[in-house]
């Protein structure tokens, strides 16, 4: 990956860890749960755009809220498709899309 590449999935990965409420740390770290265990890594560390462990919490997240629901028909698709990374790009564009409109 070049540094851009690192730069926007750094910034991705924080958008979704501020949305899941993760608990931030010094040094742009976050308090991540992940199957039951506590682990601190920082936002290029995260696995959302890789693992299904790591995305499928952000989804059920997103179920939940109202204003999410006009991304649900197209993530549902990529769901069905089990295309984690179509999945992931409907997540980061959704949350980009309620943080503009203050919804987060």
């Amino acid at each position: 990956m070049d540094e851009l590449q690192i730069k926007q999935l750094t910034e991705n990965h924080t958008a979704i860890a501020e949305f899941m409420e993760f608990k931030k740390e010094k040094n742009n770290r976050y308090t991540v749960k992940m199957g039951g265990v506590f682990t601190v890594c920082s936002a290029n560390a995260m696995k959302f755009s890789t693992s299904w462990d790591w995305l499928m919490p952000v989804v059920k997240k997103m179920y939940r809220k109202p204003y999410c629901s006009d991304a649900m028909p197209q993530l549902r698709i990529e769901l069905g498709r089990a295309d984690i990374r179509e999945a992931y790009k409907t997540i980061v564009t959704t949350l980009d899309w309620c943080k503009k409109r203050n919804k987060l």
